[in-house]
């Protein structure tokens, strides 16, 4: 299924269930908002980055904000350019640092985690992982292996609210109509 396709069903999942959390998302970015973010980066953004940013440009840095993943809130243009270049400083001091300047954060923990999307040319571009200061790239874990791109972790993500199913030991829990990811004390 298109990415657009689970990006839809995922705002009306969140309408009917968790509006508060869908409050919190911005306005889709424009292309101006897109094309300064390139100029920065210095490539063109993978089609997939540029359609979930086009369907909403991040969200508010709250509690109740969209996490794409357990813990790593949706980031727009701004925040994205800004979490990026700290990275890309933080590997001039520190090169064993593990980071790749070709990593394009999406989201963030707000302690220093991204889950970031490669935009490294020919193998690996589009990989979708989470990337840490100290700990570096770690995979997403579903059943039977790891996320591979975007379009695998909207619909991880997308099918486990629908379902409950657990992601990555959290299952999501709707309260005051948030999302939260619950820590599974079973697994």
């Amino acid at each position: 299924m298109p990415l657009e396709v689970d990006l839809a069903r995922l705002e009306a999942l969140l309408a009917l269930r968790a509006p508060t959390t869908l409050s919190t998302l911005s306005r889709p970015a424009t292309d101006a908002d897109i094309g300064s973010l390139e100029t920065s980066f210095g490539a063109d953004l993978r089609p997939e980055v540029q359609t979930l940013l086009r369907w909403h440009n991040g969200c508010e840095q709250r509690i109740e904000g969209l996490q794409l993943w357990p813990g790593f809130y949706f980031i727009g243009t701004e925040r994205i350019l800004s979490e990026w270049t700290s990275r890309n400083e933080v590997l001039q001091d520190y090169p064993e640092s593990g980071w790749n300047p070709r990593w394009l954060p999406i989201a963030s923990d707000w302690c220093g985690g991204h889950l970031v999307v490669d935009h490294t040319p020919g193998n690996g571009g589009g990989d979708v992982f989470a990337a840490f200061l100290i700990d570096g790239r770690r995979g997403l874990p579903i059943e039977g292996g790891h996320i591979a791109n975007l379009q695998d972790l909207i619909g991880e993500v997308l099918a486990s609210l629908e379902n409950g199913r657990t992601v990555d030991a959290h299952n999501p829990r709707i309260v005051d109509g948030y999302v939260s990811w619950v820590l599974d004390p079973s697994l």
